[in-house]
């Protein structure tokens, strides 16, 4: 009864230091919706008697990074139709923030500016503030973002923006200081009453210089791409020393990772070989991979991979476990391997839930310390500074007085040691973790770990992927369209072009190493659905059909992630080859005039699209490929003895010609290499079949068969005809072409 009583009595003092947000006009009903919310996601809050806390709506969302707001004395209120026509109806400047939940910058600003009454009440009296995931609402973001690297020549978090009653930017920056932000609130707040029309001129010469220079599908068309010159201009703004592009900061970016990879080999370019492993082997010996825990930071504030920004986020870690399994294919350096493994040794220990999906991020920021729980005091590294000095492979840098340390590979036995004693210091800490649960990231984690399972055949890596699949599928199904974020209580928030993009990617991806037919019809729903929701009067997919996406100004380029759209047009591209007629094509004609404009005009940001198109001009070198008008399946194993396994598999009825076919009209099997480097192709015994009514005789490879080759190295193409005796038809030959590495 005691503890009873005593609880009741402990809420209510709860209750009775909780308050609306100051000078803010929020209804009754509305604040005990705040209260009730507030008290159940924190039911043992120790607030004491004589601590007041502010209360706004961001305390129903289910974005733990807008959730992290809801404390604040501002009014802060989610970016929806409603919002948006309020602020129209009342007149009033719309004062615009977005972050994410592990940026340190962000969470600067939320305790200088965003806790200050001072600051709070001007807002409350005079804008509507709207508070936004960037990961939520990557279609918002994603103009801002353009908008503010327009506008100041570089984009980062926190953006900060005014914007006019009707959502046109008066102002945009990132982070800025309190006082700044105090004077800049008051004098455009006056302005907006005095002379608002100086405030829409100004908004008008945003707008100008922001939607300046956009590609569209106004730009002039080009149909075929130069590909000698592009890649020239690419070459020149590779780092030789470092790798990577040019300049700092410094990202992993994948899109050039997987298109280095896949030129290196198929163009026998030596020097584009050696930039591509510089690049890989300085993320990994650098500071940007986390040698302690595991994992990938999200970005390194130089150009050497020396100082990591701390954050660690889910779809880093996707890419590179796709990035380095794949790079292991064409060069079987162990340290590939040892990375991604423990990357997802990390994925399991940190981000994984129990339903098989896997959180955002990792916070940056400790203790209010940027990269606290990565860092160490000159103390900590001297207790083991004997064995520092034994270690060849240990190296250290510092910020602001406090120690990194990574590893310069491969690892010496004293490092291993160094690493037991900082894990323990280590686990003393507690790292934040941003629980949302998104679609789109998860997707690129199946397609990563897909590339990890045909790498190095480790069940862990199937089943993991599978998990995740069978996860968001039950969710799709539980939702009349795709959710962005898998939340119980809270479908509101549609997919984007990202989501179906990816998952329809990772999808396919599942369909490769299962060969269930379910994924494949997953697969073809989605990019139905996606029509529906996404294909838009302009011949082009928006981004999103949220409010305020500014779709017309949008232009989609790789960044941290992928281009979606790029994604999409291969996504048709690979379902085109599981079926004996073109499927999509008006949104596939479209994409590849609207794409291949885009990779003459922004090289360097169309990565991943000049991949694509180079692949569907020229044939792919996936491991996995589908023959036959998707009746067979070929896929190339890497041996443990260097050699490689061509694994035919066909459906019921259907074979290829063998090596050595009875009908000198029929296509032989044959494996050729442009530099034969003494390879030995070993062929099955043959088998020898009639085609149904004219009897004629052939001689064929059938139902499962391998090919195994000894000394293949760089690009091998194999030549094909497919048949069948029970429809009595042979289709035209085909060319396969794969890369069998170094």
């Amino acid at each position: 009864m005691f503890w009873i009583i005593f609880g009741v009595q402990a809420q209510q003092s709860v209750r009775d230091n909780l308050f609306p947000p100051l000078s803010s006009k929020v209804s009754a009903s509305d604040f005990e919706r705040y209260v009730s919310k507030y008290l159940e996601l924190n039911p043992q809050n120790d607030t004491h008697t004589n601590q007041v806390t502010y209360l706004n709506s961001l305390i129903l969302s289910s974005s733990p990074y807008l959730i992290k707001h809801a404390t604040n004395p501002i009014d802060w209120k989610s970016w929806t139709e409603t919002n948006l026509q309020n602020a129209r109806e009342q007149n009033k400047l719309i004062f615009l923030s977005i972050g994410f939940y592990a940026c340190y910058w962000c969470q600067v600003m939320e305790k200088e500016s965003f806790r200050d009454p001072k600051i709070a009440k001007l807002l409350n009296q005079n804008y509507m503030s709207l508070k936004v995931d960037r990961e939520v609402s990557p279609h918002i973001d994603s103009y801002m973002t353009m908008a503010l690297a327009r506008v100041k020549g570089t984009a980062g978090w926190p953006i900060t923006a005014v914007l006019t009653p009707d959502s046109e930017i008066i102002f945009i920056d990132a982070y800025i200081k309190r006082n700044e932000l105090f004077n800049l609130l008051s004098n455009l707040a006056e302005t907006w009453k005095t002379t608002p029309e100086w405030v829409r001129k100004q908004s008008a010469l945003y707008e100008k210089i922001v939607r300046s220079d956009t590609v569209s599908n106004n730009s002039v068309k080009v149909n075929k791409i130069d590909w000698s010159p592009w890649l020239a201009n690419l070459k020149s703004n590779l780092d030789q020393e470092y790798g990577g592009l040019r300049g700092a900061p410094n990202f992993p970016e994948a899109s050039l990772v997987l298109l280095l990879i896949d030129w290196a080999q198929r163009l026998e370019d030596i020097e584009l070989d050696e930039l591509l492993h510089n690049h890989l082997r300085n993320m990994i010996n650098k500071g940007l991979y986390d040698s302690v825990n595991g994992g990938f930071h999200r970005y390194t504030s130089d150009n050497q991979w020396r100082i990591p920004h701390y954050e660690k986020m889910l779809y880093t870690q996707a890419l590179m476990l796709e990035v380095y399994s794949r790079a292991y294919r064409v060069k079987p350096d162990p340290a590939y391997k040892v990375i991604v493994r423990e990357t997802l040794v990390f994925l399991n220990q940190y981000l994984a839930k129990k339903n098989g999906l896997f959180m955002s991020s990792v916070d940056a920021v400790h203790n209010g310390v940027e990269g606290g729980y990565y860092l160490y005091s000159e103390e900590e590294i001297a207790a083991v500074d004997n064995v520092f000095k034994d270690s060849k492979s240990t190296r250290t840098y510092e910020k602001d007085g406090l120690f990194g340390v990574y590893v310069d590979r491969p690892i010496d036995e004293s490092f291993n040691q160094i690493r037991a004693h900082l894990l323990k210091l280590r686990n003393k800490k507690q790292l934040n973790i941003d629980s949302k649960l998104l679609v789109s990231w998860n997707a690129l984690l199946i397609s990563g770990l897909k590339e990890a399972y045909l790498s190095f055949g480790e069940p862990i890596y199937k089943t993991t992927a599978i998990k995740i699949g069978d996860a968001l599928l039950s969710e799709h199904s539980r939702s009349e369209v795709l959710p962005r974020i898998i939340n119980p209580d809270d479908k509101s928030i549609s997919a984007t072009l990202e989501d179906y993009a990816f998952l329809l990617r990772a999808s396919l991806d599942l369909y490769d190493i299962t060969s269930e037919l379910k994924w494949l019809k997953y697969a073809r729903d989605l990019m139905n659905e996606s029509i529906n929701f996404l294909w838009n009067d302009k011949d082009t997919f928006k981004f999103s059909n949220a409010p305020g996406s500014q779709q017309q100004f949008l232009s989609l380029h790789d960044g941290e992630l992928i281009n979606p759209k790029s994604a999409m047009l291969e996504n048709i591209y690979r379902l085109n080859m599981h079926v004996n007629s073109a499927l999509y094509v008006e949104q596939f004609e479209a994409l590849m005039v609207e794409l291949t404009s885009q990779t003459v005009e922004q090289p360097m940001q169309q990565l991943f699209s000049a991949k694509v198109l180079y692949d569907i001009e020229n044939g792919n070198t996936e491991s996995i490929q589908y023959i036959a008008d998707g009746n067979g399946k070929v896929e190339l194993k890497i041996q443990p003895d260097q050699s490689h396994l061509l694994i035919f598999k066909f459906q019921h009825g259907w074979h290829v010609n063998s090596h050595q076919p009875l009908d000198k009209e029929l296509i032989a099997t044959n494996v050729e290499f442009p530099i034969p480097n003494n390879v030995e192709v070993i062929y099955p015994a043959p088998l020898v079949k009639e085609f149904t009514g004219t009897k004629t005789k052939v001689s064929v490879f059938d139902k499962h068969f391998s090919l195994h080759i000894s000394n293949g190295q760089g690009i091998g193409y194999v030549d094909l005809q497919a048949c069948s005796t029970e429809l009595n038809l042979c289709l035209q030959p085909e060319k396969l072409i794969f890369n069998f590495g170094q």
